[in-house]
């Protein structure tokens, strides 16, 4: 049956009469009938061609009323319908068939351009994504070079003046932003405590203010001397000692004492807490060293440009479970420093610039470094791993190899709890 069918409950009486009247009119046929046909009897007549017409002595009046037995009606076919259905048949079995002219030539259009079009739209599409991306990697390489050039001109070269010194040009040194504070300390009150982690460049950054305050860092004189604190490390070392045919051998902090050097006392809170007593003297204002083993001058008296400089992992506090190696050590000792403890953390833009070229690996370190921190990893990412990873890379090894190299003695549940994997991730 063609999709031409009324049903009472869906249209109302108006439309179905409208519906046959022009039908009527559309096969020269008379309309006058309709005007007082019912609901049922338009229905009728639209769905199956039946004509009904009530005769004059019909009781049954109203639209909605049923008719009765006694009902006297004329039931005549509309001599157009069968035409009419079998037009609309034909019609619907074109056009489920594509058999059309209008249906055959968009069937034909759209089978050969279909491939074309979507090959078009999928080449538009990924030119148009491929230009997005190339565009916002340019535009955001084009930001961090900006950035890096202005870090560079306000860092290097630098140029520090303490008071009444003279105006200090490192030239192109990397420098920490925290080396001007370190300068003032030791040109102001002639020493300084560093304390920050692993690798934060506490030492180097020692020996650049030396060098700044106009000391010879090379180790070649006492203007440099550099030691390494332990528990090993005897007051025979540091103040001297007697060798067997009665000859006094210098200690280490003597020299620069005397003469006007920098000591660098490294690893500070490694030295055994008795034996670092021995710096007390030095660093008060009595500026005495006792010299014992030396029979013909057993005191030595500081020089008024001697600094000291020490470099601890810990405040000096004892042990825990990163710096196994340390001393608590005492608070007389510590007192020294009280004006003077400088705390070091590791600087993004230093450890940028040592990595060079390898944005991505500087970026892989970092997440590394912080998921450390956030887990709790007893581990350390420090800036000496950046220049590391810059020869690494420059020997053609890239961040996956690299990530393994520097966690090859961690556990598997520290390098889970790290998401070392999703890190390469982001940097791929």
């Amino acid at each position: 049956m063609p999709n031409i069918l009324y049903n009472i409950n869906k249209h109302s009486t108006s439309e179905m009469r409208k519906a046959l009247q022009d039908l009527c009119r559309e096969h020269n046929e008379t309309s006058g009938w309709i005007k007082n046909t019912r609901k049922s009897e338009l229905a009728l007549a639209l769905n199956s061609g039946l004509k009904s017409a009530r005769l004059s002595s019909c009781d049954c009046l109203g639209e909605n009323e049923t008719h009765n037995s006694n009902c006297q009606i004329t039931i005549t076919k509309l001599p157009w319908y069968e035409d009419y259905i079998k037009a609309h048949v034909e019609e619907e079995e074109e056009i489920k068939q594509g058999g059309s002219l209008e249906g055959m030539l968009a069937d034909a259009v759209t089978k050969n351009i279909k491939g074309s079009i979507d090959a078009t739209i999928t080449t538009a599409v990924d030119t148009t994504k491929q230009h997005l991306v190339t565009t916002f990697d340019r535009k955001v390489k084009d930001v961090l070079d900006g950035v890096e050039k202005k870090v560079a001109e306000l860092r290097r070269p630098i140029n520090i003046t303490v008071g009444n010194s003279p105006t200090v040009n490192l030239g192109k040194s990397l420098t920490h932003p925290l080396l001007p504070d370190v300068v003032e300390c030791l040109h102001h009150f002639n020493k300084v405590l560093l304390v920050g982690k692993a690798g934060t460049g506490k030492s180097w950054m020692i020996k650049q203010a030396s060098k700044a305050l106009g000391y010879d860092t090379s180790g070649e004189s006492s203007d440099f001397v550099y030691v390494c604190g332990t528990s090993g490390v005897t007051e025979g070392h540091l103040t001297g000692r007697m060798l067997f045919d009665g000859t006094y051998k210098d200690g280490l902090a003597v020299a620069p004492f005397e003469k006007g050097g920098v000591l660098c006392a490294d690893e500070f809170d490694g030295f055994d807490e008795n034996c670092a007593l021995v710096f007390n003297g030095m660093l008060d204002d009595q500026g005495v060293l006792a010299v014992p083993n030396r029979p013909d001058n057993p005191v030595a008296h500081r020089h008024e440009k001697f600094k000291f400089a020490g470099c601890a992992n810990t405040m000096c506090d004892g042990a825990d479970f990163s710096y196994s190696g340390r001393n608590q050590l005492d608070r007389a000792t510590l007192d020294r420093f009280g004006a003077v403890i400088i705390k070091v953390d590791y600087d993004k833009p230093l450890e940028r610039a040592l990595i060079g070229e390898y944005s991505d690996t500087a970026q892989m370190l970092w997440s590394l470094r912080r998921n450390i921190d956030k887990e709790r990893i007893e581990k350390i990412i420090s800036t000496r791993r950046f220049k590391d990873a810059h020869v690494w890379r420059k020997l053609g090894h890239d961040n996956e190899w690299i990530m393994n190299r520097f966690t090859v003695s961690w556990t598997k549940e520290e390098v889970a709890k790290a998401n070392c994997k999703d890190i390469l991730r982001e940097v791929a």
